[in-house]
């Protein structure tokens, strides 16, 4: 039993040391670069990170326990001749080498632009930074919110008056949506949806999310909350000095 274990163990740090020593940029083509790391950080503690990894389109190789690209490796010890079973097999159980894009990482500088304005950070941009080295990139994107924008009072315009009577008669401990919450999408939509399924319930059933639409300085976001605030940068009738909105929901 301790000599199958020592085998065991000695086959398997030969294959470890066989997989690291293969060169992970055999595949990538000449004048090219193999993206190394990806990473995303911010300049502010109210901004983590791992809530915007959705919106990064450009990504390094998968890892094994976050050290050694295993899979790509092992796509690596293939060699370049399809024609054989076992190129093809490395290939097939493998993961190709993630090759630099200069296009899918300025779409995810801009993504994370909008990601930053849909919290509610509307002067909020992105800082990218490039490592090159032995023909592989790291990339960096620095978040830099800066200062987030808050609600300063809701209004409800309401058509019919039986809803106006429902909504209207509801406290802020009920709201989501009220005085100082932060101006972020997710908040938004979530305050739709729970005013859509309170009239539901109470048999408004062609009620719906969309008869819902808020409106931000008079600008409705209908749903795009992202391109009615890349508008309201541009409008010179919002004090940068007050951090904050005045935000009307529309209800039919």
């Amino acid at each position: 039993m301790a000599n199958r274990k020592f085998i065991f163990t000695l086959l398997s740090s030969v294959l470890i040391i066989f997989l690291v020593s293969c060169s992970t940029t055999k595949f990538v083509p000449e004048g090219q670069y193999l993206v190394e790391r990806v990473k995303v950080k911010s300049t502010s503690e109210d901004v983590d990170p791992k809530s915007v990894k959705d919106y990064v389109k450009l990504t390094s190789n998968s890892r094994l326990f976050s050290l050694f690209k295993i899979p790509l490796r092992t796509y690596s010890l293939a060699g370049h001749d399809t024609a054989k079973w076992v190129n093809r097999f490395l290939h097939s159980i493998g993961e190709a080498p993630v090759v630099y894009d200069h296009r899918q990482m300025e779409e995810t500088r801009k993504n994370l632009d909008i990601a930053l304005m849909n919290k509610g950070y509307l002067k909020g941009y992105t800082q990218v930074d490039t490592l090159i080295k032995n023909r592989k990139i790291s990339i960096t994107y620095t978040l830099v919110p800066g200062e987030g924008y808050y609600v300063r009072n809701v209004k409800y315009d309401i058509k019919d008056s039986k809803i106006e009577q429902i909504i209207k008669s509801e406290t802020d401990e009920i709201r989501i949506l009220h005085k100082g919450t932060p101006l972020d999408v997710d908040i938004l939509d979530t305050e739709r949806k729970r005013i859509s399924s309170k009239l539901t319930n109470m048999g408004y059933y062609r009620f719906n999310k969309a008869s819902a639409s808020p409106q931000i300085c008079g600008i409705t976001s209908a749903g795009s909350f992202s391109a009615a605030a890349r508008r309201e940068r541009r409008s010179s009738s919002v004090s940068s000095k007050e951090k904050s909105f005045a935000l009307c929901s529309q209800v039919a």
